[in-house]
C-alpha cells in the first residue's frame, strides 16, 4: 500500500493588542506573502471570537469576489479590506467602532497547500467625560478644606491626578505640603490647615488608556476676622431693613386708624333702635324703645306691613327694615319718627 503525505506550510503572525475609542477607525494588520499566487486560488477570511459565543466569519475574498455574509445592516457596512488585499495587505478596516466590536480577530489566508495566520486582541473604550470638580469645608485661614473630582462615563480603569496651576496655567507644580492624597481614592485631596501658601487653582486630570479629560477649581481663603465683620455688617443690614419695615408699617397703621375714626365720628349720635315682636294673638306690633350707642339692626317679622305708614330700607344683607311713623300698639306709648341706623 502506498500512502500520500500531504505537506502544509503554516506562517503565523505575532499576536497583537490594540485599544480604540468609540467612534474611532481600527485597522487590524494582517500582511501575508502570497501576492504572487493566481488570485482565484487565494482566500482570505477575517474571523471574529467573542466570550461565550461562538466563532463567525465576519468578511472573506473568494472566487474573486469579497464576501460578509454572516453579518448583516450597519456592521456589514462598517466592514472593509484596508488595503491590496491581492498583493499582501490583507488588513481588516472597522469604521465607527462600537463597545460591542472588542474581540479576538483572526486573519486566515491560504492558497494551495500554504497558509498564514494572525490574531488582533482588539479592544474598544469610552474615554473619561469631563469630570466635575467640587469643593467641601470652609473657606477659613486654618480649616481643612476637601477637593473631589469625578468622571461619570468612561472605561475602567479610570485614573485621577491633582495638579496646582501656577503661572496663570503656563506651568503646573506639586500640592502644598500638608496636602493629604486619599490612596483609595486619588480623586480627592484634603488641604490642611489652609493659609494663603494654599491657596491658587488646582487642576484635575481623569485619565484611562485611550483619553483624558480635566476640570479646575480655585481656592480662596477668609480670615476669621474678616468673616466677623461680614457677619456684622449682615446682620446690621438685616436689622435695618426690618426697622424700616415696622415704621414703614405704624405709618400706613396710623392712617387707616385715622381714617377710620373720620369715617364713624358722623355716627357717634345716640338712635332710637326698635325691636318688633309680633303678637300672633292680636296681630298688633308692640315697640320697645331702647337706646344704644352702636345701633344693629333686628328684624324679627320683615314680611308684616306695620297698621301705620312705613317706608322700605335695608335691614341687614337679606331683611327688610322698615322706617316707623306710627303704629297702633297695646301700650299707652308712642314712638313716632325714629330711625334705625345700621
Amino acid at each position: 500500500a502506498k500512502s500520500t503525505i500531504l505537506w502544509l506550510n503554516y506562517a503565523v503572525g505575532a499576536q497583537t493588542e490594540m485599544k480604540r475609542v468609540v467612534g474611532d477607525n481600527a485597522t487590524l494588520p494582517c500582511h501575508h506573502q502570497f501576492w504572487q499566487s493566481n488570485s482565484q486560488s487565494l482566500d482570505i477570511e477575517w474571523l471574529l471570537q467573542k466570550p461565550n459565543s461562538k466563532q463567525r466569519v465576519i468578511i472573506t475574498f473568494f472566487g474573486g469576489q469579497v464576501y460578509t455574509n454572516e453579518v448583516t445592516g450597519s456592521e456589514a457596512s462598517r466592514l472593509s479590506f484596508a488595503g491590496e488585499y491581492l498583493n499582501g495587505d490583507a488588513s481588516l478596516l472597522i469604521s465607527d467602532l462600537l463597545l460591542t466590536d472588542s474581540g479576538e480577530y483572526y486573519c486566515k489566508v491560504k492558497t494551495g497547500g500554504k497558509y498564514h495566520w494572525s490574531q488582533v486582541n482588539l479592544i474598544v473604550l469610552v474615554k473619561p467625560s469631563k469630570p466635575r470638580c467640587w469643593m467641601d469645608g470652609k473657606l477659613l485661614e486654618g480649616s481643612d478644606v476637601k477637593l473631589s473630582c469625578k468622571s461619570s462615563d468612561g472605561s475602567d480603569p479610570i485614573s485621577y491626578k491633582w495638579e496646582r496651576v501656577l503661572d496663570k496655567g503656563k506651568s503646573l507644580g506639586k500640592l502644598p505640603n500638608l496636602a493629604l492624597i486619599d490612596l483609595k481614592n486619588p480623586e480627592i485631596v484634603t488641604l490642611r490647615n489652609l493659609t494663603m501658601d494654599s491657596t491658587g487653582v488646582y487642576k484635575c486630570t481623569a485619565s484611562n488608556d485611550v483619553g483624558e479629560e480635566n476640570c479646575i477649581i480655585e481656592v480662596t481663603m477668609q480670615h476669621v476676622r474678616d468673616v466677623g465683620m461680614v457677619a456684622g455688617a449682615v446682620v446690621g443690614i438685616s436689622l435695618g431693613v426690618l426697622i424700616v419695615i415696622l415704621i414703614i408699617w405704624l405709618v400706613f397703621r396710623k392712617k387707616e386708624k385715622k381714617k377710620y375714626e373720620e369715617e364713624e365720628t358722623p355716627n357717634e349720635i345716640r338712635f332710637v333702635n326698635f325691636i318688633f315682636i309680633l303678637n300672633v294673638d292680636s296681630l298688633t306690633l308692640s315697640p320697645f324703645c331702647t337706646l344704644r350707642h352702636r345701633i344693629t339692626a333686628v328684624c324679627l317679622f320683615p314680611t308684616v306691613k306695620p297698621v301705620a305708614e312705613s317706608k322700605p330700607g335695608l335691614c341687614g344683607p337679606l331683611m327688610t327694615l322698615v322706617k316707623a311713623t306710627a303704629f297702633s300698639v297695646t301700650e299707652p306709648r308712642r314712638c313716632v319718627g325714629a330711625y334705625l341706623l345700621l
